[in-house]
């Protein structure tokens, strides 16, 4: 699992098992992206969702 917000994590998201765009990515990055989490890098987001993948 791997976690990115701008275009220098696309090779990491493409090559993980799982890849997450942070909501504000860039554009690029989301198009690659599994998945898109629900909230920002100001709001917490990666907190946000390692808690919501592997707590709940």
């Amino acid at each position: 699992i791997a976690f990115g917000d701008t275009s220098n994590d696309l090779e990491m998201i493409q090559e993980s098992g799982i890849g997450f765009a942070m909501k504000n990515a860039t554009p690029d990055l989301k198009r690659v992206a599994d998945q898109i989490t629900q909230r920002d890098n100001n709001h917490d987001g990666l907190l946000y969702e390692i808690e919501n993948q592997f707590l709940n």
